[in-house]
């Protein structure tokens, strides 16, 4: 896969520059910033080229899990993640991905999490080569089964075995 060398990822956040790209692109984000009542805590990254030309982004959520017994661990939800049409298949989406897995590892997430439609195989192996495990999406209570895998990617430093934790 060919790198894309003249752009950068950079965090944003409401107010500064390139926020406006969360705005356009993943307006649900912002939604979820301004209600009061969502305690996850929203990194977003906008990758642009040296001209300013928008490329991408990725957000994730970072909070505790809330509920049952494993209430008070960390988890993240990869809230969104897009490249544009005409910049696909140069390892933006991959930087970008690496962005929201350092931002949510440095946070003590014990893992990140996300849905993909099954019928959308070129996300499904952009996640898996960038290590993502697929777990079918189902929903007992339902009696049709989701169109969805739940994807995964595991914290690796939550992953040592007992004697490697020392």
């Amino acid at each position: 896969m060919a790198q894309f060398t003249d752009h950068r990822i950079v965090e944003t956040s409401p107010g500064d520059g390139f926020w406006r790209h969360i705005q356009r692109y993943s307006p649900q984000t912002v939604g979820y910033i301004a209600d009061p009542g969502d305690q996850a805590d929203y990194r977003c990254f906008v990758a642009v080229a040296a001209d300013g030309e928008f490329l991408g982004l990725s957000v994730v959520a970072v909070a505790p899990l809330g509920f049952g017994p494993l209430a008070d661990r960390t988890v993240a939800c990869l809230e969104n993640i897009l490249v544009a049409e005409g910049q696909r298949k140069r390892g933006i989406g991959s930087e970008l991905l690496r962005a929201v897995l350092a931002a949510s590892w440095q946070a003590g997430a014990e893992h990140i999490w996300w849905t993909v439609e099954y019928e959308n195989v070129p996300a499904i192996r952009f996640y898996h080569a960038n290590g993502a495990t697929f777990f079918p999406e189902e929903d007992s209570a339902s009696p049709v089964p989701e169109p969805y895998y739940l994807a995964v990617i595991q914290n690796p430093s939550r992953m040592a075995g007992p004697e490697q934790q020392r």
